[in-house]
């Protein structure tokens, strides 16, 4: 990815951080938003009063989601491990160390362990919404006695 060099690097800098925090904070609003939109699929699904069609739109309707929630997560992703290579590069000229000091600088791999663990939940997610699909019938029509 190539950058504009700003005339003042430390202006470059300021902007990449403010683009660190925004990637960060959007990923979890992201998430957040995922998981309130599967709550209300899960709602719709288990509601005794829907046919089956309408339950089955529903948990298509999850796989599909998930997976473009999923996919949002990995553009976030790729963009932030973008931004952080060119701030740790840029810190030497600047004489910070924020960045370029932490593990695995400068590569800055593009899965982190907090990034396994929200792609974990992710897939999760789609294999629930797979079983859902596959064995749905049997899981959703149980009924309290």
């Amino acid at each position: 990815m190539e950058f504009q060099k700003a005339k003042d690097p430390k202006v470059e800098y300021v902007e990449l951080c403010n683009n660190l925090r925004h990637y960060s904070n959007l990923r979890f609003a992201e998430l957040t938003i995922c998981l309130a939109v599967t709550a209300v699929l899960i709602n719709f699904v288990y509601s005794n009063n829907l046919p089956l069609s309408a339950k089955t739109l529903f948990e298509i309707a999850g796989c599909i989601v998930t997976v473009l929630f999923w996919a949002a997560d990995i553009s976030d992703m790729f963009l932030w491990t973008c931004y952080i290579r060119r701030a740790a590069k840029m810190e030497s000229s600047l004489g910070y160390n924020q960045y370029s000091s932490l593990p695995g600088a400068p590569a800055f791999l593009l899965i982190r362990p907090a990034t396994l663990a929200i792609w974990l939940f992710y897939l999760g997610l789609i294999v629930f919404w797979i079983l859902l699909l596959t064995c749905g019938q049997q899981l959703t029509s149980v009924k309290g006695t």
